[in-house]
């Protein structure tokens, strides 16, 4: 049975994905846009990673299953949480909230860095990479054999891993302060996430920047040195030069994750793996 959702509110869209809200402002529905059939097989990935995240304690909205919509569209049903907004959305509206968002980053962060992942229910960001760079064309060969080099030099864990690591997808509230958008949510070292969130911050273009968070790319680097204040205790340009050093190779695992649904051109390529330093 489907159900008619002309009625809510459009709470917000976003490059691949919409939100919508119920008259009675109880449930959220998310549903994806993509250039692919398998949507539903998608969804229900997230809703079986959104019950399995609620379920070791890391705080983010509870979900109530997943419903067709007219068009042949499905979204998931959430609570919704009254008087949301992502971190990066409050600071865009208020800067001097920088701090205490950027507080809520770090103690949302190590929520899902300091917990032990289900391996039974989430699959390792390696075998992730492993599986998604051998479909990678853009990739040379060599390039690919450097990048799984590294990422079989990486020390291994099994704590939880976000996957789209960044202040956007972290919401606070009146009600407290949770982690949204788990489609990515696997396990592994947390620099994994990291490298994604030094991606986010100093090579996504500023056009999508200001789309995604709101603000310039001067401001993202100002969040990105107080996320290693907080996380890692880097506090001088020397401290946090030697951390961002540490995490930076780390960051050429981000585009593998969307090379296969966003071709990129050559020279790209070359700059990330000079950047990087897996050149």
């Amino acid at each position: 049975m489907k159900t008619d959702i002309s009625q809510w509110e459009v709470l917000s869209r976003r490059p691949g994905s919409s939100n919508y809200i119920s008259p009675d402002r109880k449930w959220m529905v998310k549903t994806i846009i993509s250039s692919h059939d398998n949507d539903l097989e998608v969804m229900q990935s997230e809703q079986r990673l959104s019950d399995a995240v609620y379920a070791m304690g890391i705080p983010t909205p509870k979900n109530d299953g997943i419903i067709e919509l007219e068009g042949n569209e499905f979204g998931i049903v959430y609570e919704f949480i009254e008087g949301k907004e992502s971190l990066s959305r409050a600071i865009s509206k208020d800067k001097s909230r920088m701090v205490e968002c950027m507080k809520k980053f770090d103690e949302l962060g190590k929520s899902i860095h300091f917990t032990e992942c289900d391996t039974e229910k989430f699959e390792s960001f390696e075998s992730r990479i492993r599986d998604r760079i051998t479909r990678v064309e853009v990739l040379t060969e060599d390039e690919k054999k450097k990048i799984l080099d590294f990422v079989d030099s990486v020390p291994k864990a099994t704590t939880c891993i976000h996957g789209d690591f960044h202040p956007g997808n972290f919401i606070t509230s009146p009600a407290g302060d949770f982690v949204i958008d788990l489609g990515n949510f696997t396990y592994g070292n947390q620099l994994y996430d990291w490298g994604h969130w030094w991606f986010m911050s100093h090579v996504l273009p500023e056009e999508t920047q200001e789309a995604v968070f709101h603000t310039d790319r001067e401001s993202m680097i100002e969040y990105w040195n107080l996320s290693l204040e907080y996380a890692f205790g880097a506090k001088t340009d020397e401290e946090r030069k030697e951390k961002e050093n540490e995490i930076r190779p780390y960051a050429m695992l981000t585009p593998i994750l969307y090379f296969e649904e966003k071709p990129v051109e050559r020279g790209l390529v070359e700059i990330l793996m000079k950047l990087t330093g897996l050149a």
